[in-house]
């Protein structure tokens, strides 16, 4: 019995963890509402979503016109941008706010 618990648990484990986050990739930022602390962005297919922030601080250093990266957490909230760089190939930091490296 304990086994098969230990088993479970293992499986929903796995289950929570890849379900944990959904990323937008080379995607444009269309509109920022810094009021309502959400971003409108079209995706490299064509499609356009509007997406809640999970922290204000994520739209310092973005601009209507940049392209991003953005990790959406289980509750669908944008909790990590990675600004792109144009021609570099590189990204802004990680976890922090979306900034252009000098």
């Amino acid at each position: 019995m304990a086994k098969w618990l230990a088993a479970l648990a293992g499986g929903m484990l796995m289950i929570g963890t890849a379900l944990a986050e959904t990323t937008f990739t080379q995607s444009t930022i269309e509109r920022i509402d810094q009021e309502h602390q959400n971003l409108t962005i079209r995706t490299s297919e064509g499609k356009t979503w509007s997406l809640e922030l999970a922290r204000p601080e994520l739209l310092k250093g973005l601009k209507e016109g940049d392209r991003a990266s953005l990790e959406l957490s289980l509750d669908g909230k944008v909790h990590k941008i990675v600004k792109s760089e144009e021609g570099s190939g590189a990204g802004a930091s990680a976890d922090s706010p979306a900034q252009k490296e000098q």
